[in-house]
């Protein structure tokens, strides 16, 4: 009895075994990319929240809201390279007494990912800073 008759051709193996495993790792190597591509995005937009919440607070006696608005879009656009609209950044000035914060808001900023993964398409991003205002009185 020959032995060579129990051994298979293993060739072609390594090609299979390729066609199998390289979606998957093409798959997390993007969503490693877009992780990291969020996490770039949610700073942009952290600072410029806090530009404008700080620009804010220095302003006296009042404090004009579409100043700071235009400065926290501004600051969007330089940094993450895209245009926010109008409707995702709200000022809210100190109103009252009790109120000596100068709050900036972004909300629903959207974020495109390159992975094609539906649990990611259509993530939005908010933030949010305050900052005392700087005529307030003393506590």
């Amino acid at each position: 009895m020959k032995l060579s008759r129990f051994v298979r051709n293993e060739r072609g193996a390594a090609l299979v075994e390729m066609a199998l495993v390289l979606p998957i790792v093409i798959l997390l190597f993007l969503g490693m990319i877009d992780f990291g591509r969020a996490i770039f995005l949610y700073n942009n937009l952290t600072n410029a929240a806090r530009d404008g919440a700080r620009l804010g607070s220095t302003q006296t006696p009042t404090i004009n809201t579409t100043t700071i608005t235009s400065t926290v879009e501004t600051r969007i656009a330089t940094y993450s390279g895209a245009a926010v609209s109008t409707g995702h950044v709200t000022v809210t000035p100190p109103t009252s007494l009790n109120s000596y914060a100068v709050t900036v808001q972004i909300s629903g900023y959207p974020f495109s990912p390159i992975t094609p993964l539906p649990m990611v398409n259509g993530m939005t991003l908010s933030v949010s800073a305050s900052f005392r205002w700087e005529s307030a009185p003393p506590l």
